[in-house]
Parts: C-alpha cells; structure tokens; sequence
C-alpha cells in the first residue's frame, strides 16, 4: 500500500478496500460489528463500496442519516453501540474485559501522520486494541445472552430489538 500511496492515493485506498471486501467475501465471516458505525465507520466503508461501483449494496439508515447497517453480498456491516450504547471502555467493564490500554491521540488526526512512521505504528496499534477489545466484548455478550436469554446477538439491530427477542 505504501508503494501504491507514492504514486496515487485514491489508487491506493481503492485497492486496500477491494482487498479488505475480496478477503471478506472469501472468508465466513457474515456479520462485522462496528462501534459507531452510524457516526463514523459506516462511511468509509459505504464509501468504499461505491469507490469500487460493488452492486446490490443496501444500506438501512435512521432519521438522522447514521447508518444502522450496511449489506453487501453476504456480508452485513452493524453498528455495536446500537445494541449496547455506551464507550467502548464501558462495554468492556460491563462484560468484564479489560479495555483500551492506550487513548487516542490528537496525532492520529493530523494529515501527515503516514509521514512519521513512529506515529503511524501508534494509530495502527491503536487501532488493533480497538478491534481486539471489541470482538472479546461481544463475544463475551454473545455468551451472556445466548446462554442466558437465547438470544443470539448477530440476529439484533438495537437495544430494542435485543430487549423484544429476550421478553419473548
């Protein structure tokens, strides 16, 4: 990607996001939470979707344009804080996981940041304990309410919805 960033970035992203998709495609991964998707990661990856002209992209949003979820093929982006809407730190107090062991940095806004690759590590490592963190978060409440409730977390949209399926 760095090669591909010195002569053209658009170029660049293009072809990070078609590998990001060709991975996702080919793997079984069918459902990929996002924290704050609606406000933040729905748009890159929208975004990247229509960048690659990718057909039959569905999209659900809510009446302030923050996306609930977006559909590609057999994929399904959803947004983590629908369901559980509280920081990220929190979800993981709340389901007894160690959280974030770093903070975000003022750094990691700066348009130069691919510049310094001391930086840039920071942002990529930051990055990676936000995944990390999330993925044990929701495995730990996938657990919880399946074994509990039955209710199996991938199936939801938001904390109404997860509220329904466990009176039920």
């Amino acid at each position: 990607m760095f090669i591909l960033l010195k002569i053209n970035l658009q170029e660049a992203i293009n072809k990070l996001w078609l590998d990001f998709f060709t991975f996702l495609e080919n793997s079984d991964i069918g459902i990929v939470f996002a924290h704050n998707l609606g406000g933040f990661d729905g748009y890159f990856i929208y975004k990247g979707l229509l960048d690659l002209n990718c057909p039959n992209v569905e999209t659900v949003v809510d009446q302030h344009n923050n996306f609930i979820l977006i559909k590609y093929g057999n994929i399904v982006f959803k947004d983590s804080y629908r369901i559980f809407p509280v920081s990220l730190n929190d979800l993981c107090n709340n389901f007894g996981i160690q959280g974030k062991l770093c903070q975000y940095l003022d750094i990691f806004n700066q348009v130069n940041i691919l510049e310094d690759i001391n930086n840039l590590n920071k942002l990529i490592d930051y990055n990676a304990q936000d995944c990390s963190v999330l993925l044990k978060a929701l495995q730990r409440a996938q657990s919880s309410y399946y074994n509990q409730y039955g209710v199996d977390i991938t199936t939801i949209v938001s904390t109404s919805s997860l509220a329904l399926k466990r009176f039920r």
